[in-house]
């Protein structure tokens, strides 16, 4: 506790399409409910859905995860630390 990590979010198992038609819009970590950082994202510029942000590990916390489809809408999912 009391390090900073990486924290890669990803989305999907299998890679989430990053087509024109079919993309992952945005990914946005939070930390207790409190945003850590929001990556915006579109086909043109981003060949993966994924997102990197830094951390400070503190006990009792949970990330959640938060990922906007451009078809299926709102993702998340989240992990107590």
């Amino acid at each position: 506790m009391g390090q900073t990590v990486s924290v890669n979010v990803r989305v999907g198992v299998l890679p989430h399409p990053m087509v024109k038609d079919h993309y992952i819009q945005s990914i946005e970590l939070f930390s207790n409910d409190k945003s850590i950082g929001k990556l915006d994202l579109n086909p043109d510029s981003n060949s993966s859905a994924e997102a990197g942000f830094q951390v400070a590990l503190a006990g009792g916390m949970t990330l959640k995860a938060v990922a906007y489809c451009n078809v299926h809408g709102k993702w998340e999912s989240s992990r107590g630390v």
